[in-house]
C-alpha cells in the first residue's frame, strides 16, 4: 500500500497520481484482480467501483447527510456527439427512478429536460397466434401475421400510461378482448379493419383501456 500520514499542517497530507508523459491506454491505471476499489470521502459516504455476481457496478454509500447521496455525471468541456456515453456491447442498458403508478411499476419518470431522443426505434414482438398483453409489451409495436382472425386479450394488472401499437399484416383480423377490463373505442370499433391496418391501445386507468385507428366493428 502506499500510505500518508497526517500531516503537522492540516491539509498538507495530499496525495496525487499524476501522468505527465505516458499516452498509451493504460497510461494510469487502477486494477483490482479481486475485489474491488474503493474511494472514501471523510465519513460521509463511499464511492465505490466494484463486481458482484459478475456484474461491475459504481455505488455511493448512504450518506450521514440525507439527500446527500447524488450520483452526476457532468460533461463541461466536451463538444463531440458522445461527449457522454453510456454503452452496453451486450445485453441492455435501464434507466429507472423511484417506483410510480403511473409507469411499468418499476421506476418513476425519467426526465429529459425537454431534449430530443435521437436514433431511437421500437421494440417489435410478432405473432401468428392468439395472445395475451404483458407488462412487458409497454411500448411495443405487435405485428399479428395470421391469416385467420385472432384474440388479443387485455388483462387486468396493466399499469397506466401502458400503450403499445397493433399491426395486421396477415388477412386475420385482431380482436380487442375485455378480461375483466374495459376497453372504449369513439367508434365502437373493436378489431382491426383488415391487412395492413393500425391500431392503438392505452391505459387511462386502473384496468381502463382506448383504442383508436384503423378498426371496425
Amino acid at each position: 500500500y502506499v500510505k500518508v500520514a497526517a500531516s503537522a499542517t492540516a491539509g498538507n497530507e495530499d496525495i496525487r497520481i499524476v501522468n505527465t508523459n505516458g499516452t498509451d491506454a493504460g497510461a494510469i491505471e487502477l486494477t483490482a484482480t479481486a475485489g474491488g476499489i474503493t474511494a472514501k470521502v471523510a465519513d460521509e459516504k463511499d464511492l465505490t467501483l466494484g463486481n458482484a455476481g459478475g456484474d461491475a457496478y459504481v455505488k455511493v454509500a448512504a450518506s450521514a447527510t440525507a439527500g446527500n447521496e447524488d450520483i452526476r455525471i457532468v460533461n463541461t468541456n466536451g463538444t463531440d456527439a458522445a461527449a457522454i456515453a453510456v454503452t452496453s456491447t451486450a445485453g441492455g442498458v435501464t434507466i429507472s427512478a423511484a417506483s410510480s403508478g403511473q409507469t411499468d411499476g418499476s421506476g418513476g419518470a425519467v426526465d429529459f429536460n425537454g431534449s430530443e431522443i435521437e436514433d431511437f426505434k421500437a421494440s417489435i414482438y410478432t405473432d401468428a397466434n392468439a395472445h395475451t398483453l404483458t407488462a412487458s409489451e409497454n411500448g411495443k409495436i405487435i405485428i399479428f401475421t395470421s391469416g385467420s382472425d385472432v384474440a388479443l386479450t387485455v388483462p387486468t394488472g396493466l399499469a397506466i400510461g401502458f400503450n403499445c401499437l397493433i399491426v395486421q399484416t396477415g388477412s386475420g383480423a385482431i380482436t380487442l378482448t375485455q378480461s375483466s377490463t374495459n376497453i372504449y373505442n369513439r367508434n365502437s370499433h373493436t378489431k382491426t379493419a383488415g391487412q395492413y391496418a393500425v391500431m392503438s391501445l392505452f391505459s387511462y386507468d386502473t384496468n381502463k383501456f382506448i383504442s383508436s385507428g384503423d378498426g371496425s366493428s
